[in-house]
């Protein structure tokens, strides 16, 4: 597991900056609709970098150096969709190579984002998310998990990415970065910043014990219609690992399809609905779904959810051939034909009722 938390956390570390440097300005022109599949295809025409003139580092608006802009997560004002691809290799001394990749997109309205997690290693695997509003389906090992998310928990258009960028550059200073000059990203005009990294910050993003050296180049959108926010990122480190061995890393994030028409769907063959097709309990909260389980809670007391589904199953032809209570707990087996349903209603310490949901054959 240690492979996933990693890139998971280079997901929040290094994606975060596509969406931190916020300053409020008008919608871009959409480009054309792309896709998941083919994260490059939104009219922007692939990573390719022209670099202009750096005017000797001297800024056109002020005539001295060019400051970064400043790092916050508070305005994300004009910009409303795009993807996000990064990857994240390791190479190490002996020739082994670990490399996986992360593909975002996200829509501002509605409220949505879909990840793709790849672990290339041998032990690896893929790991997707969706998140629709309230709704959010994680698949792994193929098979699709759905929970609810309180309303008050949702987080902010950029939020599931966000991580406090001064976490990662801690108190930015002149003398922490250089200003390359303008270039232009994936067809966006960008002001490029070099960094050298201290050698704590190196190690950190690297995930090493020790490093020797660290890099951190960003691109930084400079455009009158788009927020300032990196279009590039490459970091790359070398250093001792945790178990001695010498390695390099390099961590490269891209944003492409910059407010492009994208459409988040939930996933066409995850769980939908009941077991049995049975009604929704009014006012259920923390629903979650795998499968053929379904379960939740309520503020409601164990009879009271009790009565509601012996009705329930009743009315829809279902026979109880099992019931065992017990206190705080209920639990019944219903029966149709070859299918049956196995309901588990027990009280929480904090009030109301868990209930699980089953259905088998």
């Amino acid at each position: 597991m240690k492979r996933w938390t990693l890139l998971i956390v280079i997901a929040l570390l290094a994606l975060s900056l596509a969406c931190s440097f916020g300053k409020s300005k008008p919608v871009a022109n959409p480009t054309p609709e792309a896709t998941m599949e083919n994260p490059a295809s939104g009219g922007n025409g692939g990573s390719q970098a022209t670099a202009e003139p750096s005017n000797g580092g001297q800024s056109e608006e002020n005539g001295g150096e060019e400051t970064m802009p400043d790092f916050s997560t508070a305005d994300l004002g004009g910009l409303n969709s795009y993807r996000a691809t990064l990857t994240y290799r390791t190479e190490y001394e002996d020739g082994t190579i670990e490399e996986g990749s992360i593909c975002v997109e996200e829509t501002r309205d509605p409220q949505a984002y879909h990840m793709i997690i790849t672990d290339n290693s041998e032990d690896g695997g893929t790991m997707e998310m969706i998140s629709i509003g309230q709704d959010q389906w994680i698949n792994i090992d193929g098979e699709w998990m759905y929970s609810q998310v309180p309303p008050e928990e949702i987080e902010p258009f950029g939020g599931a990415l966000i991580l406090d960028p001064e976490e990662i550059f801690t108190e930015v200073s002149k003398e922490d970065y250089e200003y390359v000059g303008k270039e232009k990203i994936n067809g966006i005009q960008t002001k490029h910043y070099h960094f050298e990294l201290d050698p704590a910050d190196a190690a950190e993003m690297g995930d090493m014990s020790e490093a020797e050296e660290g890099t951190a180049d960003i691109w930084i959108a400079n455009e009158s219609d788009l927020p300032e926010f990196p279009v590039k990122m490459l970091i790359v480190t070398k250093g001792k690992m945790d178990d001695g061995t010498i390695a390099t890393t390099t961590i490269e994030m891209e944003i492409t399809d910059v407010n492009a028409p994208i459409k988040i769907e939930p996933p066409a063959d995850a769980a939908a609905g009941l077991p049995g097709d049975l009604p929704e309990y009014p006012n259920a909260t923390d629903v979650a779904m795998l499968g053929d389980i379904y379960s939740f809670h309520t503020d409601d007391d164990v009879a009271t959810v009790q009565s509601f589904y012996e009705e329930a199953l009743n009315d829809a032809g279902w026979e109880k051939t099992e019931s065992t209570e017990m206190e705080g707990m209920v639990m019944q087996t219903w029966t149709k034909g070859d299918e049956s349903i196995m309901v588990m209603i027990s009280a929480d310490e904090e009030g109301g009722s868990s209930v699980i949901l089953s259905k088998g054959e």
